[in-house]
Order: structure tokens, then C-alpha cells, then sequence
């Protein structure tokens, strides 16, 4: 899905059913997991649009670039302001 609006005014899309033909999780490090899979898409995929997603979900998926030691505490409840790193 696309973030930004068509001239339509919806957000383009692409939809198709998928199995998942294998999963693999590690942990590189600590409290860290790595999740990598392999998926079959069952037929084609569709392209298709819809309805404009709230304001707040747009943010969600936008947060933004972080530099190390610019908030601390734990994700989603950070506050910004310098760790000393």
C-alpha cells in the first residue's frame, strides 16, 4: 500500500492471499528478534485502491528518523532529549 493519495483521492494498493512456505527467527542480539520468511502467492496479486486511512495511522507508519541517543526509555512511551551516547 501507498501512503500518499492518488489523484482519486485513495491510496493505491496491491492484495493477494499468500502461504507461508517457511519462517526463521534468531535473536543477533540481545533482546532483539530477526524474522525472515518465504511466502507462495496463491493465483496473482490484485491492484486495487482504498478509503483514506486515518491521520494517526499515517503517523504510525511515518515515525521518522531516529538517531541514536535522541530519546530514551522504551518504544512507544520514549521521551525525547540526549541518553549521553
Amino acid at each position: 500500500m501507498d501512503l500518499n493519495l492518488n489523484e482519486a483521492g485513495k491510496h493505491p494498493t496491491v492484495f493477494g492471499y499468500c502461504i507461508v512456505e517457511s519462517a526463521e527467527k534468531s535473536s543477533p542480539q540481545d533482546g532483539f528478534v530477526e524474522v525472515s520468511a518465504t511466502v507462495q502467492v496463491i493465483g496473482s496479486t490484485q491492484e486495487g485502491e482504498i478509503d483514506p486511512l486515518p491521520a494517526e495511522m499515517i503517523e504510525f507508519a511515518r515515525y521518522g528518523f531516529e538517531a541514536p541517543g535522541t530519546s530514551t526509555g522504551e518504544f512507544p512511551e520514549q521521551t525525547q532529549g540526549t541518553t549521553g551516547v
